[in-house]
């Protein structure tokens, strides 16, 4: 999803302090200068780049991971969350763990024009960039590798990331006879004989 600079950082500012809209309004106009990647002024968030050679090689974007402590309602603990943020062209998106299923076309959008997957090599490649850039959280799934694998049907690649009830969910790369991106999408209920 595109959004501007000054959206993903009034969400982000909602996020950590938790307050009404309207007190979010008035801190706002109190301070106009935001947490950003630039400025790093919260305290109650880390930015950090995300520097890798597999992000490097496959795509146009600069990534950072905001790390943000967020109170947990009707406790007196902090939770973390890491919010994946990519930079193109002075714009930001927000790389949102999917929750559904869905097109990525923003997501897609970010890989390098000649970026092709044709062989296992080309899969795993992709499958490092995911687990950089939308790390399982689910502990199960982490734990429980059977889960985690890659399929091809076709001109489709299956990343499996993980199992809900039953039902297998993950990332579909289709492409090309030549193993161009030709789209990627989220699902929840990828067909079970892709799994492993």
């Amino acid at each position: 999803m595109k959004y501007t600079l000054t959206f993903v950082l009034v969400i982000l500012a909602a996020a950590i302090t938790q307050t009404t809209t309207s007190t979010l309004f008035a801190a706002e106009n109190e301070h106009p200068t935001h947490p950003s990647p630039e400025n790093g002024m919260d305290p109650e968030s880390r930015v950090q780049p995300l520097k890798d050679k597999i992000l490097e090689t496959l795509f146009t974007a600069q990534f950072y991971r905001f790390d943000i402590r967020k109170r947990q309602t009707g406790r007196n603990t902090n939770k973390r969350e890491g919010l994946t943020i990519a930079k193109v062209d002075q714009q930001y998106i927000y790389l949102e763990q999917p929750t559904t299923s869905q097109f990525l076309p923003d997501f897609q959008r970010l890989f390098k024009k000649g970026v092709q997957i044709k062989t296992p090599e080309d899969a795993r490649t992709i499958e490092a960039a995911l687990n950089i850039l939308y790390p399982i959280t689910n502990e199960h799934a982490y734990n429980s590798l059977k889960d985690k694998t890659i399929r091809k049907e076709g001109n489709q690649w299956f990343f499996i990331r993980d199992m809900f009830f039953r039902e297998l969910k993950g990332f579909i790369f289709k492409t090309d006879d030549n193993g161009n991106i030709l789209s990627i999408s989220y699902s929840l209920k990828i067909p079970p004989q892709y799994g492993s």
